[in-house]
C-alpha cells in the first residue's frame, strides 16, 4: 500500500530532525553527514535538515563494501552517519575503530538491532523526539546564516576510471540546473516521478531535491530496489530517469515475453512493429510517415503498443531520460516505436548531473541533445567537449584542481562533434577509444551497448588498443539465460555452471554473431570468451551503479585478454584461489552483407 506524505509533513520532519541533531550532537555549519540508505523519505528529511543547519550531506551507495566506506567516510570527515538498517549498521560497526570523527550512527529501521549495545547507535524515532527538548534553537535563524553559494551536497564520482572523487555542489548549482531543465522540459505539481536512480547521484539530486521542490513535482520511492520495475508498472509515472542498463533490462524482458507468446500474437506484433519502426525513423529525422502509415500505426497503437506501454509502466510517460551513458540506436528505436519518449542526456557530477538534453520533436538517435539554457559548450581541435555552466561545482573535496581551460570551461575527458542542427554526438571517452594497428579509432562502448541489447548478455567489454583486432569478455544474464536453460531442460546450479554449458555457449555465439555481422567493416571484432564469473561492485569491477570500471577490469584480466591473440582454442582462467579452469575461445565468422 502506498503512503502519501504532504509537503507540510515533509517540513515538520525536516525541522524536527534539524532541531534534534543540533541539540543532541551540536551539529553546525560546515559539519558533514553521511547518508547510507535506499531512496526513501527519511533520506530527504536528513539531507534537508543537515543543509538547514549549514551542514554538507554526503550520499553513499548501499552496495559499498566496508573497505570502500572506510575510505569515503574518512575522506568526507563525517560527524554523523544515517544508516537505513542492520546491514548498513553492521558494515559501519565493522570499521568503526577506523572512523575517529564519527560521533553517532542514526538507524532508520530498528529490525535486528534491539540487542546492539554500541553507545554511538540511536534510533531515528528517538532522535525526532528529542526535538521537543530544543526550544531554545530557532531553525529559521539557522537557515538565514547560509547562502546559495554554500556547499550543500558532497557527491562522489562513479570512479569508472579510478578512485571516486568527492565533488562539492552548492545550493545554487543544483537550483540553477533544475531551473534550466524546467525551461526545456516543463513539469508541474500534477506530474509523478519515480525516484529510480540512487540519491547518491547528482542527477537524482537534481530532480528530487531541486526540480521537485521548485515545481512541486510528486516524488515516488520504490518499495525496495528489487521491486522498482514492478513499482514502475504500478505507479505509471510521467517522468523517469534511469541508466541504459535499466532500459536494456526492460527491452530484454519484453523480448523474452514476445518470444514466449503464441504464434498469432507474434504475427500481430511483428506486423505492427514494421510501422512502429517507421514511426521511430520519422521521430529521428527520417522520412515523415505517409497517411497510410499513420493510420496503420494509430491502429497498432490502439491494439498493441498501448498495451505494451501499460504493461511496462510507461503508459503516462511524458519523458524518460537516459542518464550515465548512451543507450544506443536499437534501444532508442525500440522505445520510440512503441510511443515512449525516451531522451538521451549528458552531463557529469561536476556539472550537477545534466548539461545537455535532447529536445522533443528534434531527436537524433546518436546524439546526446543540445546544451540546456545558460550552458555554453565548445569542442576543441582534438574533439574534446568543454562546458561552462552555473551548475559547475565548487571543486573537488581535497583541493585537486578541476580540468579547466583559460576561459573557465571544464574538460570532462569526453570527445565528440557538434552537428549542423546544434546537437552533440559523443565519440567516447578519450582514454577509452581503441586505435587499431591500421589507425581506425573505435569507441568500444558503442559496440558494447549493441551487444547488451541481447536479452542474454548482461555485460560486455571490448579490448584491443594497438592490436590487430578486437576481443572481448561477455557476462551472461543469469535470469534470462536461466529461463532459456530451464525450457531446454538443461541442468545447472550456479552462474559458472550456466556460463560454461555448451548449449549456452552456442546461444551466446549466435547472439554475438548476429549483432557483430552488421557492424561496419572497420570494426574488426574476432574473438571473445564468456567469463565464468559475474563482474560485480564488491570486487571493484563495477561501480555501485553498475558501470564498468574499464581500466581496473582490463588490468585484472589482462593476461586472459592477451591470450585471445594466440591461436589457442581454449584459455585458462583462475578465479581467486580456485584451481585453474579451462574455458573455450569463441571465434566470430565473416560479416554478412546488410540488406
Amino acid at each position: 500500500m502506498w503512503k502519501e506524505i504532504s509537503w507540510k509533513e515533509v517540513k515538520d520532519n525536516v525541522e524536527s530532525f534539524a532541531l534534534a541533531i543540533k541539540h543532541l550532537f551540536e551539529f553546525q555549519k560546515g559539519d558533514r553527514m553521511v547518508i547510507l540508505s535506499d531512496n526513501r523519505p527519511e533520506w530527504i528529511y536528513a539531507e534537508l535538515a543537515c543543509q538547514s543547519l549549514g551542514g554538507v550531506s554526503t550520499g553513499l551507495f548501499q552496495e559499498s563494501t566496508p573497505e570502500q566506506l572506510d575510505h569515503l567516510i574518512n575522506d568526507c570527515k563525517a560527524k554523523i552517519i544515517v544508516a537505513e538498517d542492520q546491514e548498513q549498521v553492521d558494515k559501519v560497526l565493522k570499521i568503526i575503530d577506523h572512523l575517529p570523527l564519527v560521533e553517532t550512527i542514526i538507524f532508520i529501521n530498528p529490525k535486528g538491532l534491539k540487542n546492539y549495545s554500541d553507545h554511538r547507535l540511536i534510533y531515528w524515532d528517538d532522535v525526532q523526539k528529542a526535538a521537543n527538548e530544543s526550544s531554545e534553537i530557532n531553525i529559521v535563524k539557522e537557515i538565514e546564516q547560509g547562502n546559495g553559494e554554500d556547499p550543500a551536497f558532497l557527491c562522489y564520482s562513479p570512479g569508472t576510471m579510478g578512485h571516486p572523487k568527492g565533488i562539492l555542489l552548492s545550493h545554487y548549482n543544483l537550483l540553477a540546473t533544475g531551473t534550466a531543465l524546467q525551461e526545456v522540459d516543463p513539469v508541474s505539481s500534477k506530474d509523478d516521478y519515480l525516484s529510480f536512480l540512487p540519491l547518491a547521484w547528482a542527477s537524482e539530486q537534481l530532480i528530487v531535491l531541486s526540480l521537485s521542490f521548485q515545481q512541486k513535482l510528486t516524488i515516488n520511492f520504490p518499495e525496495e530496489p528489487s521491486t522498482a520495475l514492478q513499482d514502475l508498472r504500478e505507479i505509471g509515472p510521467h517522468l523517469l530517469m534511469a541508466t541504459p542498463r535499466t532500459y536494456e533490462n526492460i527491452i530484454a524482458r519484453f523480448n523474452l515475453r514476445i518470444n514466449d507468446t503464441s504464434s498469432f500474437k507474434k504475427k500481430v506484433y511483428n506486423f505492427f512493429n514494421r510501422y512502429g519502426k517507421r514511426k521511430a525513423e520519422a521521430d529521428f529525422g527520417g522520412k515523415p510517415l505517409s497517411l497510410k502509415e499513420k493510420v496503420i500505426y494509430k491502429f497498432g497503437d490502439y491494439l498493441v503498443f498501448s498495451a505494451i506501454r501499460d504493461h511496462l509502466g510507461l503508459a503516462r510517460i511524458k519523458r524518460a531520460y537516459i542518464n550515465g551513458a548512451s543507450l544506443g540506436n536499437e534501444g532508442m528505436y525500440f522505445f520510440h516505436s512503441i510511443g515512449v519518449n525516451v531522451k538521451q542526456t549528458y552531463g557529469a557530477t561536476e556539472l550537477s548531473g545534466i548539461s545537455l538534453v535532447q529536445r522533443d520533436g528534434k531527436l537524433d538517435a546518436e546524439s546526446v541533445g543540445e546544451p540546456l539554457p545558460h550552458v555554453d559548450l565548445k569542442i576543441t581541435e582534438d574533439k574534446e567537449i568543454l562546458i561552462k555552466s552555473a551548475g559547475k561545482c565548487l571543486g573537488y573535496l581535497n583541493g585537486e584542481a578541476l580540468n579547466l581551460d583559460q576561459d573557465g570551461y571544464i574538460n570532462l575527458g569526453d570527445t565528440g562533434e557538434k552537428l549542423e542542427d546544434g546537437q552533440v554526438r559523443l565519440t567516447g571517452r578519450k582514454e577509452e577509444v581503441i586505435t587499431g594497428v591500421q589507425g581506425q579509432a573505435v569507441a568500444p562502448s558503442s559496440i558494447e551497448s549493441k551487444l547488451k541489447m541481447s536479452p542474454y548478455i548482461q555485460e560486455a567489454l571490448l579490448y584491443g588498443k594497438q592490436q590487430p583486432y578486437m576481443v572481448g569478455l561477455i557476462n551472461i544474464s543469469m535470469e534470462n539465460v536461466g529461463r532459456w536453460a530451464d525450457k531446454k531442460q538443461l541442468s545447472y546450479t550456479t552462474y559458472e555452471d550456466l556460463s560454461t554449458n555448451p548449449d549456452v555457449i552456442q546461444l551466446i555465439h549466435e547472439e554475438v554473431s548476429q549483432i557483430t555481422a552488421l557492424l561496419p567493416e572497420s570494426i574488426d571484432f574476432k574473438k571473445f570468451i564468456i567469463l565464468p564469473k559475474e563482474l560485480n561492485a564488491s570486487e571493484d569491477e563495477m561501480t555501485p551503479t553498475y558501470k564498468l570500471r574499464r581500466p581496473y577490469v582490463e588490468q585484472k584480466y589482462k593476461q586472459l585478454l592477451d591470450s585471445l591473440y594466440s591461436s589457442d582454442e581454449r584459455v585458462s582462467f583462475t578465479k581467486g584461489n580456485v584451481n585453474e579452469q579451462i574455458i573455450p575461445v569463441i571465434s566470430l565468422g565473416e560479416k554478412r552483407e546488410v540488406a
